[in-house]
């Protein structure tokens, strides 16, 4: 067995959230992964041409002020820039289903496809009536809106190996966690849901393989105006009470505290209605799959904290929801203090997009830790897997 002789760094993570952008960098050493840098700043509001996000400025602050090995990275795309939808195809061999997917996606995007990057994810056969029909998630992003991306990332002198859709990345982010317990044989279903500043998202699969991608419009965004509105506050206090009370536990009663009592009621209706759309995705899955039960279902993202958040979920759905602590699977000591305190869901999808590129100890190959400058603007193409964390996400390509 190869024995690595020092650490090697990954590529850097980049995932451009809707309130915040986050750098993360593994590296691989003979004890396992570690963190080997890491960065978040809050995201400037400010959008280009076709509501690209401006984020060039911040990047290159990030750089500067945190010591980043190279300036290779993959990156997620921002959720506003890619189309998901559903579709089911008759049986047709695998080599024909990329053309299938294109020609039946055409009239369901609301853009022409042929100056757009489309990927999807098989996510099985179901019965439809009496027929079977293979189950397509199909995701696109238009040309200009990934161009001006990845204009962004070279504008700051970085260079992207993979684009990829935040609810892969963050799926990819469940291998931190151990599996529940399954009857021998049985496929083992989990479910994620990430709830971040301004939409949450329910990725369901099954071992590995993601077979259900929905995005809820209700995100922390929508909850900490609903407080701001009950107190009469700014959406910076309403924010910051609602990270306070957080850490009070549910069984305590808000009613104790009138404070948090009026934050509750303003958030209740919300998270229930959050709730029940979760429902329906799960009961979705179960009549799609057959009847696979979910026996593990894991939240992540900057809203996983809320106490109320979990205990409205746990209400409804079949399994108790865990919170997700994705940095507390490897070591994170390289990062500031207040990043990796919490439930630190909010790095879910920069650590799935690391595990993405980092390859298991045996495999390390021997890397410079050296900036690169870019000849010219870099190019990617937008990436879609629910693979092992240890191998680098590849997709078939028209």
């Amino acid at each position: 067995m190869m024995k690595l002789r020092r650490t090697q760094p990954q590529p850097i993570a980049l995932d451009v959230g809707s309130d915040s952008v986050k750098m993360l960098q593994l590296a691989a050493t003979p004890a396992g992964l570690r963190v080997a840098a890491a960065a978040k700043c809050p995201r400037a509001q400010v959008q280009g041409r076709g509501g690209v996000p401006q984020f060039a400025g911040t990047l290159r602050q990030m750089l500067e002020e945190t010591r980043f090995a190279g300036r290779k990275v993959v990156a997620a795309l921002p959720q506003e820039l890619i189309h998901l939808r559903t579709l089911r195809l008759t049986p047709r061999p695998g080599r024909d289903l990329p053309t299938a997917v294109r020609s039946a996606a055409a009239e369901l995007f609301p853009f022409d496809l042929s100056r757009a990057a489309v990927r999807f994810l098989d996510a099985g056969m179901v019965r439809q009536g009496g027929d079977e029909r293979r189950e397509i998630i199909a995701a696109a992003a238009c040309d200009h809106d990934v161009a001006a991306f990845l204009a962004q990332l070279y504008e700051a002198g970085l260079q992207a190996q993979s684009l990829q859709p935040p609810a892969c990345a963050a799926y990819r982010c469940l291998e931190l966690f151990p599996n529940p317990p399954e009857p021998e044989g049985e496929t083992v279903v989990r479910a994620l849901i990430d709830v971040g500043a301004t939409h949450s998202t329910v990725v369901i699969g099954r071992d590995l393989e993601i077979g259900f991608v929905k995005t809820i419009n209700i995100g922390g965004r929508h909850l900490c105006e609903a407080v701001g509105r009950k107190l009469g506050i700014t959406a910076d206090e309403s924010g910051e009470l609602r990270r306070r009370l957080a850490s009070v536990p549910v069984s305590s009663g808000p009613r104790r505290d009138p404070v948090a009592g009026a934050a509750f009621d303003a958030t209740r209706a919300l998270l229930e209605e959050l709730a029940r759309d979760v429902v329906l995705c799960f009961r979705y899955h179960a009549v799609t799959f057959r009847g696979k039960r979910v026996g593990a279902v894991t939240l992540l993202g900057g809203e996983a904290a809320d106490p109320h958040l979990r205990a409205a979920l746990a209400a409804v759905l079949p399994v108790t929801p865990d919170v997700g602590r994705p940095l507390r699977a490897i070591d994170a000591s390289a990062m500031k203090p207040a990043d990796r305190q919490g439930a630190t869901g909010e790095w879910a999808v920069a650590m799935g997009l690391a595990l993405s590129a980092a390859p298991s100890a045996v495999k390390v190959a021997e890397t410079e830790n050296t900036a690169v400058r870019n000849p010219a603007p870099p190019r990617a193409d937008m990436d879609m897997a629910g693979t092992s964390a240890r191998e680098l996400v590849t997709s078939s390509k028209e």
